[in-house]
């Protein structure tokens, strides 16, 4: 028996919360609140989602598999549910048909109100959806899991899945990027993982604990256009009536006389933004990006909540240097972008120009054009390196297949590739190396 204690009396293991949820019997699922509605740290619906499986003490993928998307289907085609599964996070928070019948599914469910405001379904038709959501990676800010007394306090804001945010407002810091800081021999079976917001999924650490990475200071600009957003959000159950595509066209119109002059040309450039965007954007005949509305907000301090209603109140913000808006949208130094690269240049595993582009937040054009020696340099050994991958997998490939049939021959088997996928388990596809390699061993052994 103390063995079982000992073993039990983990504190990182067992979890449970002290409150039962509420259960209406009309209802399938419990009725469980998201977290922060009303507020700028609203719960995302995917963190909903992961709460509401670990209260029926059942894994995210069976209730999401086995429920939300049987009633899903009935909606939608085959094909569409078929392809939407957990790891899609814009499935679950971007203003698309999908997610609204998500919503309405899950309110059917679990009797459960204004479960829009967890995702960007407000904001539909207001502005564009191009880089709307962070889609490459889930990110935290590792201080406010820290905050967190107990593991059941743990969610997901929605505020930290949107693209053009990448701060947390409350520490002023940059968001992490949420993925296991440990190696894959610590990781936890597959048997014993738990799926939660702010849990680490490969080893179980609460709050991410395992990611021994430095906390970035964020800028005076930064933080700004986070206030702005969680400010946003917190509007969203208020502004059912006032956030329309009209408004939005209306607080545009205004803004450009109130702080431009009336003159498209000036707003251009002060804020780098095309003219001909901004004129579109004027007219409603297409819809401005987050981050660009941002830009003109902070260009002419004014709060975006109130451009988003149509009528334009100023704020104080960050000012933006109007001889330097070129600089301010690449954000990046030159001797800055040169440490970056020559730090890239060391990496023993090089990575192609567009990934670089993505983890430094640089575009490919700008570091081309300030430093062309060393992308060209970063380029070349990138394609070096390819070039040596292509060839490694290829001998691999071929000794495969020459393994595999001297083994048919051996055990006086027929060679075909209906033998050779049975004992590999992969498939000679028309366009693949594998299929033109076995060819050539079949031919070399008519000849001989």
């Amino acid at each position: 028996m103390s063995e079982i204690n000992s073993v039990l009396d983990v504190s990182d293991v067992f979890f449970e919360s002290s409150e039962r949820p509420t259960f209406n019997v009309s209802n399938l699922l419990y009725c469980i609140e998201p977290r922060g509605i009303g507020t700028g740290l609203c719960e995302s619906l995917k963190s909903y989602i992961y709460r509401l499986a670990d209260e029926h003490r059942v894994s995210s993928l069976l209730l999401y598999d086995e429920v939300i998307k049987e009633f899903l289907s009935e909606r939608n085609n085959a094909w569409e549910t078929r392809i939407i599964t957990l790891s899609k996070n814009g499935a679950f928070i971007s203003p698309s048909p999908i997610t609204k019948n998500i919503v309405e599914i899950l309110s059917c469910l679990t009797g459960m109100g204004g479960l829009e405001c967890c995702t960007m379904q407000p904001l539909k038709n207001i502005v564009a959806n191009r880089n709307l959501i962070y889609y490459e990676s889930e990110r935290h800010c590792p201080l406010c899991f820290q905050e967190k007394k107990e593991f059941y306090e743990l969610y997901t804001p929605l505020l930290w899945q949107f693209g053009c945010i990448s701060v947390c407002p409350i520490h002023r810091i940059r968001l992490v990027l949420s993925k296991c800081g440990k190696e894959s021999k610590q990781h936890l079976p597959s048997a014993y993982r738990k799926i939660y917001p702010g849990v680490c999924s490969k080893c179980g650490s609460i709050g991410y604990r395992c990611i021994d990475e430095t906390l970035i200071a964020a800028s005076e600009t930064e933080v700004w256009r986070s206030l702005q957003v969680s400010k946003m959000i917190e509007q969203f159950p208020h502004m059912h009536g006032s956030l329309t595509r009209q408004n939005l066209i209306d607080g545009i119109n205004k803004l450009i006389c109130m702080y431009f002059n009336g003159v498209k040309k000036i707003v251009s450039q002060r804020t780098g933004i095309d003219t001909a965007s901004i004129t579109h954007w004027s007219l409603g005949r297409n819809a401005p990006n987050l981050d660009h509305l941002l830009t003109i907000c902070q260009t002419a301090s004014v709060s975006l909540v109130s451009l988003i209603n149509g009528a334009p109140v100023e704020c104080d913000s960050p000012v933006i240097d109007i001889n330097t808006v070129k600089e301010y949208k690449n954000c990046i130094s030159c001797d800055k972008l040169t440490q970056l690269l020559l730090s890239e240049l060391q990496r023993t595993t090089p990575l192609s120009l567009k990934a670089i582009s993505k983890n430094i937040r640089v575009s490919q054009p700008t570091m081309t054009s300030k430093l062309p020696d060393l992308t060209s340099m970063i380029v070349d050994r990138f394609k070096v390196h390819r070039a040596m991958e292509i060839q490694l997998r290829q001998d691999s490939e071929r000794q495969l297949v020459k393994e595999t049939i001297d083994s048919l021959i051996a055990n006086k088997l027929p060679v075909t590739g209906r033998m050779f996928r049975t004992i590999t388990g992969r498939t000679l596809h028309t366009s693949g190396n594998l299929r033109k390699f076995f060819l050539e061993e079949v031919e070399l052994l008519k000849a001989s």
